[in-house]
């Protein structure tokens, strides 16, 4: 399990990246945040990187995992702002830890 927080304006909360599974295709985990659990799904392909999260219907193009300013503003065009931070940051320590490259 792997631990971090996220801010936006004066919120604080923390989150946990859970059940790693990995493959030569994608990497799936468990995200817990801000008192919600969704499974989340991000990928690489020869043109692009990718993430799907299926309970919320969201199926996007990512910029690199570690570009967590642009990966949160695509997020911001189908969640909100607690949600896509969440996400992008957690993909982006996934990177840092080498977990996905």
């Amino acid at each position: 399990m792997l631990n971090f927080s996220c801010d936006y304006d004066v919120i604080v909360w923390q989150n946990d990246i859970e059940e790693i599974s990995i493959n030569d295709i994608q990497c799936e985990f468990s995200l817990k945040y801000n008192g919600n659990q969704i499974t989340v799904l991000i990928g690489k392909s020869k043109l692009t990187n990718w993430l799907c999260v299926p309970l919320m219907k969201i199926g996007l193009e990512l910029s690199y995992f570690n570009d967590d300013f642009w990966n949160r503003s695509n997020l911001l065009r189908e969640t909100d702002q607690i949600t896509s931070e969440a996400l992008a940051q957690a993909m982006k320590i996934l990177w840092e830890k080498k977990i996905i490259v």
